[in-house]
């Protein structure tokens, strides 16, 4: 009867384990769901494009340049107009350039910036305005150029060929050696002024006699001149000695050297 007992507790117990078992369903995750990636805001690719600058309707009409009594400086004036049917109340500038000769470049030529630019200001429909300025020139400016611009493009411009620059009457008075420096005497006859960008320069040589009668020159260095209108000026050099010929040359830059004056010293 004992057993009989025991054999049934035990039946009893195992009804219980597969009853909880059967109640308890499936294995729980613990660590819950993945989670959902839910999508970030549309992104306007619109926004990073730049706004393209609007044509603002001016044309140039005009251009005039002349040169004043100082040599490098060139006045110039620009005509410009609205020749749009609205009001303009834009951005756009004027900007002068000039046309330089440059032997290294396979044209020849180079555009550099003379002024980068001047505000334009409000027009009217049809209205008309003249911009003037002066800008710096060497004897290298062949060109001139103005335009209207705004901040990567142009919309309208005008070109126009540079006459000579002005070659003020500048002569060499004398050279003389003395105490192993050669002096130049030089005058400036004209009422130009001769500044820094004139490109007026003098060139020394130092020369040896040929036994027929040539001679063999040698540079021996220079300067720029600085001249104002009828003014007198003197330059010395350090020279080395030995040398029994010397030539003073002076000379203007252009497109190409131009000697305007040469004096040379027997000693």
């Amino acid at each position: 009867m004992k057993s009989c007992k025991g054999v049934l507790l035990y039946a009893l117990l195992a009804v219980f384990a597969l009853t909880s078992i059967a109640a308890a369903g499936p294995p729980v995750n613990l660590k819950g769901a993945p989670a959902v990636k839910q999508p970030g805001p549309a992104i306007n690719k619109n926004i990073l494009k730049p706004i393209p600058e609007a044509d603002p309707g001016l044309a140039i009409i005009g251009m005039q340049s002349r040169h004043t009594q100082e040599v490098s400086a060139l006045e110039y004036q620009v005509k410009i107009k609205n020749q749009s049917s609205t009001p303009y109340e834009g951005s756009a500038r004027l900007g002068i350039y000039l046309k330089m000769y440059d032997p290294s470049k396979p044209d020849k030529f180079r555009w550099d910036t003379a002024e980068a630019g001047k505000e334009i200001g409000p027009l009217a429909p049809g209205e008309e305005k003249t911009i003037g300025g002066r800008v710096v020139r060497t004897g290298y400016a062949i060109g001139i150029k103005a335009a209207v611009k705004g901040k990567d493009k142009e919309w309208a411009s005008r070109t126009s060929t540079l006459p000579d620059m002005p070659a003020p009457d500048v002569k060499i008075k004398n050279i003389s050696v003395a105490e192993g420096g050669v002096r130049i005497d030089m005058e400036n006859h004209s009422n130009y002024k001769i500044d820094d960008h004139a490109g007026f320069g003098v060139q020394v040589l130092k020369g040896t006699s040929q036994a027929d009668g040539s001679v063999d020159f040698a540079p021996a260095g220079g300067f720029m001149v600085k001249l104002e209108p009828h003014q007198q000026f003197t330059q010395t050099m350090t020279l080395t000695p030995g040398y029994d010929v010397y030539k003073a040359r002076l000379y203007y830059s252009r497109p190409t050297l131009v000697v305007v004056d040469e004096k040379i010293f027997w000693p």
